[in-house]
């Protein structure tokens, strides 16, 4: 398992969102003693947008802003 924090995984995927032409990132993150659980972190730069896409369902929704 390889632990890695949080922290500084956003600042990371918030620096990718800034240098890519759509102005996002996106990782899977795997947690849990199995590597069962499974959540996507996405990254979005100031100003850019996500289209509407198809929704398999009403997921958790947790929101962080790194420095």
């Amino acid at each position: 398992m390889q632990k890695m924090s949080l922290t500084a995984l956003i600042r990371h995927q918030r620096e990718i969102a800034r240098s890519a032409s759509s102005g996002r990132s996106a990782r899977t993150v795997y947690g849990g003693h199995e590597q069962t659980l499974r959540q996507t972190m996405i990254a979005l730069a100031a100003g850019s947008l996500m289209a509407e896409h198809e929704n398999p369902g009403e997921p958790p929704c947790r929101c962080w802003r790194a420095g």
